[in-house]
């Protein structure tokens, strides 16, 4: 397990969203990362391990926002 402070981009909950990526694990399968997305009363909603894909999480920067279709038109 690797610790790792990135904030990123995340396809969650239906849509894209900032978050906080804390940890890297690697497994069999791949790489899963921690990401907190949002703060709730519930300390068990709003984070969780994500697997990792280009697809659903990407770096927080003028490129991954473009490609999430979150920058400016």
């Amino acid at each position: 397990m690797r610790d790792a402070w990135q904030i990123v981009i995340l396809h969650i909950e239906g849509r894209w969203q900032p978050g906080l990526l804390t940890q890297w694990r690697r497994l069999p399968s791949g790489w899963v990362c921690l990401v907190r997305w949002r703060k709730d009363p519930d300390p068990a909603s709003g984070w969780g391990w994500v697997r990792w894909d280009p697809a659903t999480i990407q770096p927080l920067t003028a490129a991954g926002l473009e490609a999430a279709g979150l920058g400016e038109p």
